[in-house]
């Protein structure tokens, strides 16, 4: 029995699930999964965590901040990435910044 036949749609959920993943990574966005997936590697990895209280409607929750840097070395160059989480948010964004030939 086929997958198709036990879940009519299935085969095309996976497939639109596919295309949505593969996006970031065709796109070449600077990431610190793309900068090792180019042979980078991370030489330092720091976490910070800060709670700070919601935002309406949601004062009463706590929201939580965490904070990653990662520095990533190729060679002579450096690269240090910042990933943030906002839990209110549930977001994640990751800024890149390059340095060619640190001393």
């Amino acid at each position: 029995m086929r997958l198709s036949d036990m879940m009519p749609g299935a085969a095309i959920s996976i497939f639109a699930a596919t295309i949505l993943w593969a996006g970031p990574i065709a796109a070449k966005e600077i990431s610190v999964a793309g900068l090792r997936t180019a042979g980078w590697s991370v030489v330092s990895k720091e976490e910070s965590r800060r709670s700070l209280p919601g935002v309406a409607p949601y004062e009463n929750l706590t929201r939580v901040i965490q904070v990653t840097t990662f520095v990533l070395k190729k060679g002579a160059d450096q690269t240090v990435c910042e990933m943030a989480y906002d839990s209110q948010h549930d977001r994640i964004d990751e800024t890149c910044t390059s340095k060619k030939n640190p001393q």
